[in-house]
């Protein structure tokens, strides 16, 4: 009975395998690119909404000098 539970312990234990730091760090850096990419397209579609509202010169309003 010792045995057999000891056994089902090692099998258990031999389960929970922690991920490394390097595996870490690219789910992490996956989820900050996937949010920053999130945040770029929701900044472009409120720039061009104000632009199409005139709230806010487009590129070609600009002056020369002051183009972006």
């Amino acid at each position: 009975m010792i045995r057999i539970a000891a056994a089902l312990a090692l099998m258990l234990l031999a389960g929970c395998k922690q991920q490394s730091f390097d595996e870490r760090y690219k789910s992490a850096q996956h989820k900050l690119e996937a949010k920053a990419a999130a945040i770029d397209q929701d900044l472009a579609a409120a720039q061009s909404d104000a632009a199409a509202a005139g709230v806010i010169p487009t590129d070609a309003a600009l002056p020369e000098g002051k183009k972006r």
